[in-house]
């Protein structure tokens, strides 16, 4: 570990962390006496639901009921008019990473190394899993950035061309003050050299693979990235080559990350900002007309049309009787009374236990009752709701596995750990990126036609 940084980092994060706690009402020096009848703390329900009354908004969905996409369409339409709906997202975030860095400083070694824990198929796919506090399989995919008023900046746009700026020159541009990425704690101990290889879209590849699209994989196979291949089947794109910073080949890369396990409109948008920067929402309306001649909010207008657009142009996977996920979902709903078990191409299975039809009340799109048939199955000792886009998303994420745990067996012990679908490995001058890559693309023989590869570098700390 990398101790000077990590010491650094607990004094910026502490520092954005006092500050941001200014710019909420109920803890602002100029309101205490308005919050006198209050347990004023951070994040305090009721501190929330009573500046939401003063405000005259709603009070935000709940996470566990209501599920993220609400509360981040809740967020994206009142933040601009509310500022400290934005600064409550970042005193969350600022104050999660500031115990993270805690935590890893009360456990440095004498020797500056820190001990860490990981679950073995700690996931229903197989996947390991993050444990003990801290989460090495879900490290923040940007770093945190100080803006020019010592404040976490929360502009998208801003903090990308911040990112841009510093891969084309070398360093931030001069209004951040500080850059707080977890990964860059993690070093290689002296005499030693450290390589970051991940496999390269190892997922979408899978999907074609399971999904039977030849085309796609052949494209692939001729040396075509999987997003440019994308963009030419579904997105109009007719040039010699797709611009990797441009917005057609973030958005190329979003469909083919979020779109193959049947996302809607709302989750979309989500998964689109985290993967790659891409606000879909830009150019929404804020306001638009339905077919019923009500005015409703234009948020998502265009998530619905890219949505749609892709389900129509890909049926190998999405058409309503023969596409992979119409398959799985009736193979799942004729299991019922019984377990679904699904085999993967490695040998091992999946099972699905207790497979039953239920009627539940549930909210609708209005938050009114509705009744409802699903179906559910027994996963990890609770039921959860199964579908055919569920089912295709758990099976291509454990066949990945399945493939990166074979590159994990030849790497070896050099491995220190992995992410995903990522190495980091620890090695001697010897060992070059290209030697890494080699090894990480054989295929294994249960998987023939799979168009593998990687992409490795030696990098000074554990980085994207």
């Amino acid at each position: 570990m990398d101790v000077k940084l990590l010491n650094q980092f607990i004094i910026d994060s502490h520092d954005m962390k006092l500050r941001t706690e200014k710019l909420l009402p109920w803890l602002s020096d100029d309101e205490t006496e308005l919050w006198e009848d209050f347990d004023v703390k951070p994040t305090a329900t009721k501190c929330i639901a009573e500046q939401c009354r003063r405000s005259g908004i709603p009070c935000p969905p709940v996470k566990a009921h209501e599920g993220e996409e609400a509360y981040q369409e809740w967020e994206a339409t009142y933040s601009k008019t509310h500022l400290w709906i934005p600064a409550l997202s970042s005193w969350r975030s600022i104050n999660k990473i500031y115990g993270t860095f805690l935590t890893m400083k009360d456990r440095l070694r004498s020797d500056g190394t820190m001990p860490f824990a990981l679950k073995y198929f700690g996931g229903h796919t197989g996947r390991w899993s993050g444990d003990a506090r801290i989460n090495f399989q879900n490290f923040r995919r940007k770093p945190i950035l100080q803006n020019e008023n010592g404040l976490m900046e929360g502009d998208e746009k801003r903090i990308n061309a911040a990112l841009k700026h510093r891969k084309a020159g070398g360093k931030f541009p001069e209004w951040v003050r500080a850059s707080l990425d977890i990964r860059n704690l993690i070093i290689p101990r002296p005499g030693k050299r450290m390589i970051v290889s991940d496999l390269s879209q190892i997922e979408p590849r899978v999907l074609a693979w399971v999904a039977g699209d030849t085309a796609t994989l052949e494209a692939v196979r001729g040396g075509m990235s999987l997003y440019e291949c994308e963009a030419r089947q579904s997105m109009g794109f007719t040039g010699d080559k797709l611009d990797t910073e441009s917005d057609m080949y973030a958005e190329a890369k979003a469909r083919r990350l979020a779109l193959g396990y049947g996302a809607g409109f709302e989750k979309f948008i989500v998964m689109a900002a985290d993967y790659t920067g891409l606000d879909i929402t830009a150019d929404d309306p804020e306001w638009i007309v339905d077919s019923d001649g009500n005015r409703v909010s234009g948020y998502g207008q265009r998530s619905r049309a890219i949505v749609a657009d892709w389900r129509a142009k890909n049926p190998l996977i999405t058409d309503k009787s023969t596409g992979l996920w119409a398959k799985l979902e009736n193979a799942f709903k004729r299991s019922v009374g019984g377990d679904f078990t699904m085999k993967l191409p490695s040998g091992r299975t999946m099972r699905y236990e207790n497979v039953k039809c239920e009627r539940r009340i549930e909210p609708d799109e209005d938050g009114k009752p509705t009744s409802r048939v699903v179906f559910t199955a027994s996963v990890g000792g609770r039921r959860v709701i199964t579908y055919g886009g569920k089912l295709c998303e758990n099976l291509v994420q454990a066949v990945a596995r399945d493939v990166f745990g074979y590159s994990l067996l030849k790497l070896g012990e050099r491995v220190l750990f992995s992410s995903h679908d990522e190495a980091i490995l620890e090695v001697d001058d010897s060992v070059s990126p290209k030697d890494v890559e080699a090894t990480m693309s054989e295929c294994p023989e249960w998987m023939p036609g799979l168009p593998l590869g990687a992409k490795g570098k030696v990098v000074p700390c554990y980085c994207k």
